[in-house]
């Protein structure tokens, strides 16, 4: 597959978190991707795990370090539906 640029799209692909399971790449890869590319992972990722595509989405988020959500929010929605109000 090839990106709108020429360039191929699938070496440009790195990381991601789906059906309550985060995977985490290495946060040094996310640092150097400007924000439209991490975003644009994140919704790459979204589809996959909207389709079930999980082992998909885990390979892609290992690879790019990038996961669906914040680990703040991640920890915020945990704690919310656990009862944990005084976290």
């Amino acid at each position: 597959m090839y990106a709108q640029n020429g360039g191929d799209l699938c070496s440009q692909i790195n990381g991601l978190v789906c059906n309550g399971t985060e995977y985490f790449g290495n946060k040094n890869e996310v640092e150097g991707r400007c924000s439209r590319d991490v975003e644009m992972l994140r919704l790459i990722g979204q589809y996959l795990c909207d389709k079930g595509l999980n082992s998909a989405y885990a390979q892609l988020s290992k690879e790019s370090g990038v996961s669906l959500e914040h680990d703040d929010a991640t920890e915020l929605r945990h704690a919310t539906l656990e009862g944990r109000w005084n976290d």
